[in-house]
């Protein structure tokens, strides 16, 4: 059931616009063992996503994907379901995959890296303070894919508990940043609840980071939690009492 949701969506990517103008460069493909490294070379390419078919020979075990010496990916490598793609969206110098507790086949093997790169995929803290914390994240909430959906099919506390109520309140954020300025209190207020639901699961994405899971989209959350309450002048444990003041001043 996993590799139909994976294939399908594999298939959509490939009928979007920027997935047109892709180059697909192949990466190495072959029998790579625990210790083996496998290392491509980019020039400081835009990646939008890689694609990596590969099994397990006997045993369960993993290829990690490090862009530029940061791990951007832990795959599992079992004996069936044997497709995986996930989003990297951004200048890389070199992918590479390393393999853990079991030998492998890599069946197949393609980092497709768009002739454009797409404008603002990653988090800007300048663009955050001329526009809203709210673009910002839908530019983040935007570059997710199905690597945020379990074995099970089940979805990714990350998504549920964190980016699912962080869109919700980012496309109001973003809606009135032409209408009001950078310190209006309603865009204050709307940041400040941002940063108290990335604040409130700090624990897990920090495990996640911990786990090389989503680390770029996991930093740079950590990083809007951090400007926010710079810029708000506000300390972490003061969040909901900011939140409440705000609130009273805008009731009367």
């Amino acid at each position: 059931m996993k590799k139909i949701l994976v294939t399908s969506l594999v298939g959509l990517a490939t009928l979007l616009p920027l997935a047109t103008q892709a180059e697909a460069v192949k990466g190495d493909t072959g029998r790579f063992c625990p210790g083996a490294q496998v290392v491509k070379n980019l020039d400081g390419a835009y990646v939008e996503r890689i694609f990596i078919a590969a099994e397990g020979i006997r045993n369960d075990g993993f290829i990690h994907v490090y862009a530029d010496g940061v791990k951007v990916q832990r795959i599992g490598i079992p004996g069936y379901d044997p497709d995986y793609t996930f989003r990297v969206r951004r200048n890389v110098q070199e992918i590479k995959l390393t393999f853990e507790g079991t030998c492998a086949r890599v069946l197949d093997y393609k980092i497709f890296t768009p002739a454009q790169a797409p404008k603002g995929p990653r988090y800007s803290r300048d663009r955050a303070i001329e526009t809203s914390w709210g673009a910002e994240v839908l530019n983040l909430i935007d570059g997710i894919d199905d690597s945020l959906v379990n074995d099970d099919l089940t979805v990714d506390p990350l998504y549920t508990s964190v980016l699912k109520p962080l869109k919700k309140i980012a496309m109001y954020e973003r809606a009135s940043e032409n209408e009001r300025n950078t310190r209006s209190l309603i865009k204050t207020l709307r940041a400040l609840k941002m940063a108290k639901i990335i604040r409130d699961n700090k624990t897990y994405m920090f495990n996640k980071l911990e786990r090389g899971e989503n680390e770029y989209l996991v930093a740079d959350l950590l990083s809007i939690l951090e400007d926010v309450l710079e810029h708000a002048d506000v300390k972490q444990n003061k969040i909901q009492e900011a939140i409440d003041f705000i609130e009273s001043e805008l009731a009367e």
